[in-house]
């Protein structure tokens, strides 16, 4: 394939990626497409029809619902930034870094960087994982319904911290969206799929936009606000 026709097939991923990220924007995801860095510094958010072009390569995505950030203290607001300017994406993976000031308790996230690990589910599917299937993989993954593992990963306090949860997610209340069908319903739209079982721990759930924030019952348990980027 010549170097322009891999630029349009890149262009025509991201295109794809922002339509199924934009159908997540909602009351408990709150989704922000940038098309690079220097859009994010001037706070101008992408365009659909930035979207559209396959323009966007960076999301803001902020989760209004509370997860735990230590043992004794849960937090709404942790944003986690999605870069997929990179010139192999999507064969090779996008970055993911948690940008709040608040960062999640699990083992996926670096507490000082906010670097999250997102496994390798991604090149094994070999770039047929959507961009917002990962997002949604990783806040499940921050609330606790990812499958339990001995990997000390980068905060071993998280792994005594699940064994306090018995089995259960922290906010067992959480409800998140999911990509709809008819995002791929588009005349000349690249689909990836097959689509696996890419939300780890349960089924793909059918789109809804029902959603419940309620903050589990713990005891003394904080909640603050993670704050933005």
């Amino acid at each position: 394939m010549s170097r322009k026709g891999r630029r349009d097939k890149q262009r025509g991923r991201r295109a794809l990626d922002y339509r199924a990220m934009m159908s997540l924007d909602g009351e408990v995801l709150q989704v922000r497409p940038y098309a690079g860095y220097a859009a994010i510094t001037a706070g101008q958010v992408a365009t659909p029809e930035q979207g559209a072009a396959g323009e966007v390569t960076l999301y803001d995505v902020a989760c209004t619902a509370a997860l735990p950030v230590s043992a004794t203290e849960a937090a709404t607001g942790i944003t986690t930034r999605y870069d997929v300017s990179g010139s192999e994406y999507p064969v090779l993976p996008p970055s993911a870094m948690v940008v709040s000031p608040k960062k999640p308790l699990t083992t996926h996230v670096h507490r000082e960087s906010g670097v999250v690990c997102i496994g390798p589910l991604w090149q094994e599917l070999k770039g047929k994982e959507l961009l917002a299937e990962l997002v949604l993989r990783v806040v499940r993954a921050y609330n606790y319904q990812d499958p339990p593992t001995d990997v000390l990963g980068f905060q071993p306090a998280a792994l005594l911290y699940r064994r306090t949860l018995r089995g259960r997610p922290f906010n067992p209340n959480l409800v998140l969206p999911a990509v709809p069908d008819d995002v791929f319903q588009i005349a000349g739209a690249p689909d990836p799929r097959p689509r696996v079982a890419v939300l780890v721990g349960e089924a793909t759930p059918r789109p809804d936009r029902r959603v419940s924030v309620a903050a589990p019952r713990a005891s003394r348990l904080e909640i603050v606000s993670g704050g933005g980027s």
